[in-house]
């Protein structure tokens, strides 16, 4: 026999005279979920938090109460032996709708993923795993979507006599933008040393997203997700600055050419990556 489980949660938000449309009162279900586990096998379905590898294909998890809290709202079954575990899951994203920070309404992104996963230990100390992700995120200007294909392998080797782990991943990408078809590749890679009392954690990560963005966004300035990409790119590269002064151009080219302004979404990527900097360089 199996055994089932579920949860339910609701958000309550009352806003009293509002500044703007966007301060809504709600009372929201979020989070439904329910799972059944018979052995070895586990079928979920609602609001669920997915991540792949170490995140660079896929990381959709709660972090902490200070970002918006996105999950996938679908289902997901899996199964797990003593030396193997293999996943499949499909939704669309889901966020919950009154960001925790600003006190604003966001309406759900409703962009497509599914994908696979497996993971297995061929040795002591020797794990390899791969998945397969699809995805089909929506742009709210453009009313347009885009189709990104990926996949990736995984090498974990633990050295027991040691107390180190090493952990390899390279991933590939095949994206379709607003007409713009490229590939691109990552690799990821960790080293995990235990020395008596002393933990030593040593990280590298290659992205090839930059040129891609900056072509994507050439095509099809109104495509925000473009933008959000490419300052996240430039902020994990080291070079913030370059981050601000793109944001400062593009506003000002998607105001005089458009009459637009950045979307909630948008802005709050760029107060998260640049604002702190630029009120200290004010």
């Amino acid at each position: 026999a199996g055994s089932m489980t579920a949860s339910q949660r609701f958000d309550i938000v009352q806003f009293i005279d509002g500044p703007t449309g966007d301060y809504v009162s709600e009372i929201i279900p979020e989070r439904f979920n329910l799972r059944y586990r018979a052995g070895d096998w586990r079928v979920m379905g609602g609001d669920f938090y997915r991540q792949l590898g170490r995140g660079i294909a896929l990381a959709i998890r709660k972090v902490d109460e200070l970002g918006l809290d996105v999950g996938l709202r679908g289902g997901e079954i899996s199964w797990s032996g003593d030396t193997a575990d293999v996943s499949l899951f499909s939704g669309i994203t889901n966020s919950v709708n009154i960001d925790s920070v600003n006190q604003k309404y966001i309406a759900d992104p409703q962009d497509i993923i599914a994908g696979a996963s497996t993971e297995v230990s061929v040795s002591d100390g020797v794990r390899l795993g791969a998945y397969g992700l699809y995805m089909q995120p929506k742009e709210a200007l453009a009313d347009e979507v885009d189709r990104v294909g990926t996949g990736g392998a995984t090498v974990e080797l633990q050295f027991m006599d040691s107390d180190l782990v090493l952990y390899m991943e390279g991933v590939g990408q095949h994206r379709e933008t607003a007409g713009i078809t490229d590939v691109g590749y990552a690799a990821y890679l960790s080293m995990d040393l235990v020395i008596a009392d002393w933990t030593v954690l040593i990280e590298g990560l290659f992205m090839e997203a930059t040129r891609v963005c900056r072509a994507a966004l050439a095509n099809d300035p109104c495509r925000e997700s473009f933008l959000r990409a490419l300052l996240e790119n430039l902020v994990n590269l080291g070079r913030p600055d370059w981050a601000e002064a793109h944001y400062a151009t593009w506003c000002r080219s998607l105001d005089e050419e458009y009459g637009f302004q950045p979307t909630h979404e948008t802005v709050q990527v760029y107060q998260r990556l640049i604002g702190d900097r630029a009120i200290e360089n004010r």
